[in-house]
């Protein structure tokens, strides 16, 4: 076993580790979780057949591990960048959902005779579906 081989499957472990814990911390879909376990199989079939590998690194004038490290960096680096995507995604769900909660509780107000809003707007900073730190 080569030493690329040794990073590689410790890439692809961690990956696979990663994906696991995302999907029970609910961050991650199961289709999520399929996805990226099978592409993380599929990096590391395409390392077991190393010929394949070898010959277009030949027409191409690359060596394997040149090859290998290119593909596992893209590889960590789209899977990192998928993640911080529905991170982002969540927090915007929280942030819509915020606003909607604040415009809904200034437009009660405004229907009323208006001397209630601090009180609205209190109300709707304490509500448990604005989690503050969600937010941030």
């Amino acid at each position: 076993m080569r030493p690329i081989d040794i990073v590689v499957v410790l890439l692809i472990v961690i990956i696979v580790i990663l994906s696991i814990r995302f999907y029970k911390k609910t961050q991650f879909r199961l289709l999520d979780l399929i996805l990226w376990v099978s592409i993380a199989f599929a990096v590391v079939s395409v390392f077991l057949f190393r010929e394949i590998i070898e010959l277009s690194g030949i027409l191409l004038g690359l060596t394997f591990p040149g090859i290998a490290l290119g593909l596992l960096v893209i590889y960590l680096v789209v899977f990192l960048i998928y993640f911080r995507i529905i991170e982002l995604h969540k927090k915007i769900v929280t942030l819509t959902r915020a606003q909607a909660l604040i415009k809904y509780n200034i437009d009660e107000t405004l229907k009323s005779d208006g001397s209630d809003l601090q009180e609205n707007v209190s109300k709707t900073l304490t509500l448990k579906d604005l989690d503050q730190e969600e937010i941030r």
